[in-house]
């Protein structure tokens, strides 16, 4: 199983003004290196609790063709395609994947209905939300603490 970000979030679940009014920051000469802190607290953020925050898209790459697949990084927004590829090189596109979808506990859980078998599957999808406040109030402040510790002691 491989999971690659295609694309990456373009919001950060902290905005730079809360980190600067934290630290008591007034110049703005340094915008830009808070963003970059910020940016890399949400990557710690979202790898410590396999969730994506901020909006992605992702391509899970598998080696086997499942009949039902968990999609890592909840929360899913929708699924963009499924495409298998049999052995013998065929290669399908799973129509409606997102009305096969499970979600528990935050878990997506895609059931293609197909038959285990040999072959590659590869699963576009958008996971994480579209607005900072639908961030976890507990993950926000995870991501502001750390990113406030990077402006500390750099």
């Amino acid at each position: 199983m491989d999971l690659v970000r295609k694309t990456p979030p373009t919001k950060t679940s902290v905005d730079v003004a809360l980190v600067k009014a934290g630290r008591r920051i007034v110049s703005s000469t340094e915008d830009a290196l808070i963003e970059f802190w910020i940016k890399a607290a949400d990557e710690y953020v979202e790898k410590r609790t396999n969730r994506a925050l901020m909006e992605q898209t992702f391509v899970l790459r598998l080696r086997r063709i499942l009949p039902v697949v968990q999609l890592p990084r909840p929360r899913l927004k929708e699924i963009i395609s499924v495409t298998y590829t049999s052995d013998d090189g065929s290669s399908l596109v799973l129509p409606d994947p997102n009305d096969r979808v499970r979600i528990d506990r935050m878990l997506a859980t895609l059931d293609t209905g197909l038959v285990e078998q040999p072959g590659t599957m590869e699963i576009e999808y958008v996971a994480g939300v579209d607005d900072p406040e639908k961030v976890p109030a507990a993950l926000r402040q995870a991501v502001y603490l750390l990113a406030a510790h990077y402006v500390t002691n750099r």
